[in-house]
C-alpha cells in the first residue's frame, strides 16, 4: 500500500480519536447531569489507540529500512511488560471471583446437606445447633453445640479448637452481620436454626 495512504488513514483515525476525546471530556464536565458512563468509551478509546499505535510502528518500522531499531525495541518491550501487568492483574480478578463462586457454591451444598441429613433424622425439635465456620483458605468446621450453649461459648470453642489458644485477633459473621465475641444470647435464641454458616476473618 502507498505510505500516503497508510498516513492518511493514520491521520483519520487520530482525528476520529480526537473526537471522541473532545466528546468523552464533554461528558465529563457535565456528569451530574448527564450521568454518561464513560469508563467503557475511555476502554475502547484505548484499544484503538493501541492498534492505531502497533499500525503506525509497523508501517515507520518498513519506511526505516535498515536504520538501528533497538532503541524503538526497547520501548515496545516495556509497553509489552505494562499490558502483561493489566492481563495478570485481570486474570487475578477473574481467579478471585471464581474462588468466591466455588465457596458460595460449597456454602449451599454443605448447608442443603446437613438439612437433609436432619431432615432424615427424625422430626423432633432438634437439641443442638450445627454450626458452619468458613475461614478461607482453611478447610470448613462443622461444629455441634447442645442447646443452652451461648455463642461466646460456642466461638471460644472455635478457636480453642482451630488455633489452640483463645487470645488471636478474628471475627466472625452471620448473614453479613457482625457477631460480638460476648454475645450472651443461647445458639438456639441468636441463630434461629440448628443450622448456620459463620464466616471467619483473621486479621
Amino acid at each position: 500500500m502507498d505510505s500516503n495512504i497508510q498516513i492518511q488513514t493514520l491521520k483519520s483515525q487520530i482525528e476520529n480519536m480526537k473526537l471522541q476525546i473532545d466528546n468523552i471530556s464533554m461528558q465529563n464536565n457535565n456528569m451530574f447531569m448527564m450521568n454518561a458512563p464513560i469508563d467503557g468509551q475511555l476502554i475502547n478509546l484505548s484499544m484503538q489507540m493501541l492498534n492505531t499505535g502497533i499500525q503506525t510502528f509497523n508501517i515507520g518500522k518498513i519506511m526505516m529500512m535498515n536504520m538501528n531499531m533497538d532503541n524503538y525495541y526497547e520501548q515496545l518491550k516495556k509497553v509489552s511488560e505494562q499490558i502483561n501487568t493489566m492481563l495478570n492483574e485481570y486474570n487475578k480478578q477473574q481467579q478471585m471471583i471464581m474462588q468466591q463462586q466455588m465457596i458460595m457454591q460449597q456454602q449451599m451444598m454443605m448447608q442443603q446437606q446437613i438439612q437433609e441429613n436432619q431432615n432424615e433424622a427424625n422430626d423432633e425439635e432438634p437439641e443442638q445447633v450445627n454450626l458452619k465456620f468458613y475461614n478461607y483458605p482453611r478447610e470448613p468446621s462443622i461444629m455441634k453445640f447442645e442447646y443452652g450453649t451461648t455463642v461466646y461459648e460456642a466461638l471460644n470453642q472455635y478457636i480453642e479448637k482451630t488455633y489452640g489458644y483463645q487470645n488471636i485477633k478474628i471475627s466472625f459473621t452471620y448473614n453479613s452481620r457482625y457477631i460480638d465475641r460476648n454475645e450472651p444470647k443461647t445458639v438456639e435464641q441468636f441463630f434461629k436454626s440448628n443450622i448456620a454458616v459463620i464466616q471467619v476473618f483473621e486479621y
